[in-house]
């Protein structure tokens, strides 16, 4: 587990001079591979995200999150000892689905199976995932908005995200 991981870091390792833990998000990008909707018998496209209708997503790009820990890099004493958690935006998964249905000019739907539900599915990595979404709809899964548009001023929205990797989204929904 990623939190056994932090622990073992400030605890063990006193003599490292500076750290400081970075938590990502969801990436924006997952949704042109590992997460990719799933194409319905109407045309339309499920999302496969497992989590609750009112449920926010934190989420980033993938390559907005290394502008952020550099940023950190450039002041190590400002940020010592502290966990930061990044992200470009959260939204609904509903929201997420409208985004890609006016852009993508397909009709998304979000899931509502539940994370637990997503768990059980006969895929071999389904329990983690679920878990994994599981983790995001609890209040330990806090991010910073507002801090990472400062530690990188062009973080993307997922809107931005997709309006620059429009041909790929184009492409995967073909």
């Amino acid at each position: 587990r990623s939190s056994d991981l932090e622990e073992h870091l400030l605890a063990a390792h006193p003599d490292i001079p500076y750290r400081t833990v970075v938590r990502y998000p969801f990436y924006y990008d997952n949704f042109l591979d590992a997460m990719k909707a799933t194409k319905q018998e109407d045309g339309s496209f499920l999302m496969p995200i497992p989590l609750g209708s009112d449920q926010l997503m934190h989420a980033i790009a993938v390559g907005d999150g290394g502008p952020c820990v550099a940023a950190l890099f450039e002041k190590p004493a400002d940020n010592n000892e502290k966990t930061i958690g990044i992200s470009g935006g959260h939204d609904r998964i509903a929201d997420y689905a409208a985004v890609l249905s006016k852009h993508v000019g397909k009709k998304f739907i979000p899931n509502t199976m539940t994370w637990q539900e997503y768990r059980k599915l006969p895929f071999p990595v389904a329990d983690d995932i679920g878990a994994m979404f599981g983790f995001f709809s609890t209040e330990h899964f806090q991010r910073d908005v507002a801090l990472t548009k400062k530690l990188n001023p062009n973080v993307q929205s997922f809107e931005e995200f997709v309006l620059a990797n429009l041909d790929k989204f184009r492409e995967a929904y073909a």
